[in-house]
């Protein structure tokens, strides 16, 4: 695992999923990787989108804000976003503290997000 300075974002399934695992710190530094990330999946992936938040160390606003604005790209796409960070995971407690953890598709795991994810229609129509 990274030291909580550095933040690492990976691809690591794409079907019929898209799978990304992100670690460390996010700030006003590092967002640009989560950002990245979810700029080349919407652009390159039809499917809906689990994060695995289980190692995020730390996120300020900056980091919550590109959660919505991703989570908001996806759903224009009637696509889903769906976050996978158990109890007391530095994004959960981040999403509870703001109120936004009843706004985002939370699971204890990734592999319950996965499944979940798996057999979800598109949103809308």
């Amino acid at each position: 695992m990274p030291d909580a300075a550095s933040f690492v974002v990976a691809v690591l399934e794409t079907e019929p999923v898209v799978l990304l695992r992100a670690s460390g710190d996010v700030d006003a530094s590092s967002v640009e990787g989560l950002t990245g990330a979810f700029d080349q999946t919407i652009r390159e992936h039809p499917g809906h989108v689990v994060l695995d938040a289980d190692a995020i160390t730390f996120i300020d606003s900056t980091g919550v804000t590109a959660l919505m604005t991703a989570m908001r790209r996806l759903h224009r796409d009637r696509r889903r976003l769906a976050i996978a960070c158990g109890q007391g995971c530095a994004l959960e407690q981040a999403l509870r503290m703001t109120g936004l953890d009843h706004t985002f598709d939370l699971h204890p795991t990734a592999a319950a997000a996965m499944e979940h994810m798996a057999e979800a229609p598109r949103l809308g129509r």
